[in-house]
C-alpha cells in the first residue's frame, strides 16, 4: 500500500471494508424491491457505484502519485 504505515493501511483497509458492507446491505434491501428511478433500477446502480468509491479509495491508497503519473504523460 504505496508508502503508508501499518496504521494508515489498516484505516484504508477499514474504511473499504465498511463502504463495501454498508452498499452490499443497501443492495440486499433494495434488490428485492425492484425499485426504479426514471426506469433505471436503483440497486445495481447502487452497488456500482459503491464498488467504484471503493476501488478508488484502494487505488488512491496503493499508488497516491497515479493521476499525476498520468496527467503528466498526457500533458496537463
Amino acid at each position: 500500500m504505496g508508502s503508508y504505515s501499518k496504521a494508515g493501511a489498516a484505516g484504508v483497509v477499514l474504511l473499504v471494508t465498511i463502504i463495501e458492507d454498508a452498499g452490499l446491505i443497501a443492495w440486499l434491501v433494495l434488490a428485492p424491491a425492484s425499485m426504479f428511478y426514471q426506469g433505471i433500477p436503483i440497486a445495481p446502480l447502487l452497488l456500482l457505484l459503491v464498488l467504484l468509491v471503493e476501488h478508488s479509495i484502494m487505488q488512491r491508497a496503493e499508488n497516491p502519485n497515479f493521476t499525476r503519473s498520468i496527467r503528466a504523460n498526457i500533458g496537463l
